[in-house]
């Protein structure tokens, strides 16, 4: 089975699985000739996360009125970083009823939301504490909407007082490369921010080097690793951790946000990482409610590659983490 499909949901895009490049490239053709269905291709994006740095508190009062039956609810509540990895914790620290029972489930779909469309750069939020421990409710207009409003308003309040920060997958790396190249990958491998762990000597004149790397540095890695090494070079690649962005990098994440209301989302096409390579990406556009297609104007090759495709009127909001590099079923076929 050398052609894969699977579904991200919390990017809402459909990932396509194939040999190669060329691959990918005459099923999206066929998909536009023999059935008429015109997509986008981009890169995919680098699964970022937010988190919080230090403990704060948010409170929001929610109350509406429309001539008929209000709405009310109010909400305080207190934010803490966790460790790293500790994923999300939801504590009711409410004493004396301020908020009855019934309505903190609606508290926390409230802060829930806010941790799948992120708070500052729309990235999911993690390794964060919340703790709901007053309010008050009205014995006729308390609605558990009421409730999730004035949940989700606290959050966000909370999560911009907490030092939010944007945190960047890091990959672990091994990269095999003639000896006679070592030096020019490993400046190489300096540009793109990685930590390099180690180094060692393989039989049959080649090297392997192990590092850390931003993932971000890695999209258009494959080509310019085969460029250093005379086309020998090949690495694999997993998840390690996640770690800060650089702040310049925050900003434009932060400054690029916008919140997603239904507009035409784009279809990505990646080439690897997969049989140990990776790839640069393409990139290739089509006007919505359009059939013409126009055609990445550059693409790379791998043995294996995956292209992610979206509906041109579903909305997304944060990609999930890199899965770790393993042998594909398609390697055998390759």
């Amino acid at each position: 089975p050398c052609v894969r499909v699977e579904h991200h949901t919390a990017q809402n895009e459909t990932v396509l699985y194939g040999l190669g490049d060329l691959h990918l490239r005459v099923m999206l053709q066929r998909m536009t000739e023999r059935f008429g269905v015109a997509v986008k291709t981009s890169p995919p994006s680098v699964p970022y996360r937010e988190t919080i740095t230090r403990p704060a508190e948010g409170h929001h009062r929610h109350k509406k009125q429309t001539g008929g039956a209000g709405q009310f609810g109010e909400v305080y509540l207190r934010v803490e970083p966790l460790p790293r990895g500790s994923g999300f914790e939801f504590v009711d620290d409410v004493v004396g009823g301020a908020i009855p029972g019934q309505f903190i489930p609606a508290v926390e779909k409230g802060v829930r939301q806010v941790l799948v469309d992120g708070a500052i750069a729309g990235f999911e939020l993690q390794d964060v504490r919340v703790s709901v421990y007053d309010g008050k409710h009205h014995a006729v207009d308390s609605k558990e909407i009421a409730f999730v409003a004035a949940g989700k308003k606290a959050f966000v309040t909370a999560i911009k007082e907490a030092g939010p920060i944007v945190l960047e997958p890091i990959v672990r790396v091994a990269i095999s490369t003639p000896s006679t190249a070592i030096g020019d990958v490993t400046s190489d491998l300096s540009t793109r921010r990685a930590r390099i762990s180690g180094q060692e000597t393989l039989s049959g004149g080649t090297s392997q080097i192990s590092a850390l790397v931003p993932l971000a540095e890695l999209q258009d890695y494959l080509s310019r690793l085969k460029a250093i090494t005379g086309g020998e070079g090949t690495y694999t690649m997993d998840l390690s951790h996640y770690d800060p962005v650089p702040p310049r990098r925050q900003l434009e994440l932060v400054a690029a946000y916008k919140p997603m209301t239904g507009v035409p989302t784009a279809v990505a096409m990646c080439a690897g990482p997969e049989s140990g390579e990776s790839s640069a990406f393409a990139r290739c556009s089509v006007a919505r409610n359009s059939s013409k297609v126009s055609w990445p104007t550059r693409f790379t090759s791998g043995r294996c590659a995956s292209a992610a495709m979206r509906s041109p009127y579903a909305s997304s909001s944060s990609l999930r983490p890199p899965q770790s590099s393993t042998r594909s079923p398609c390697r055998a076929a390759a």
